[in-house]
């Protein structure tokens, strides 16, 4: 899986690895290597890229990263939804 961001003075690009639980119905999302862009000392350390859940109507987001990187720490969900 590949994440990417860009925008004002903003752009990253991250191999990640993903790990699949049916029981749980998630998805742990974990950083691999760098692509593209700038380089994450936090991705490099901790791998975290969070979690994905689906809860029967959606698919649920919840990242350390994101969280810590564009939300000053603020933990929030993120509902997901597909691309047509």
């Amino acid at each position: 899986m590949i994440y990417e961001a860009t925008g004002y003075q903003l752009f990253e690009k991250y191999l990640l690895k993903s790990d699949e639980n049916i029981v749980d119905n998630t998805v742990k999302l974990s950083f691999d290597k760098l692509l593209d862009g700038s380089e994450s000392a936090l991705l490099e350390k901790t791998k975290n890229f969070g979690t994905i859940t689906f809860n029967e109507e959606s698919y649920i987001w919840e990242s350390p990263y994101i969280d810590f990187n564009f939300n000053n720490g603020k933990k929030i969900k993120y509902i997901l939804t597909k691309r047509k």
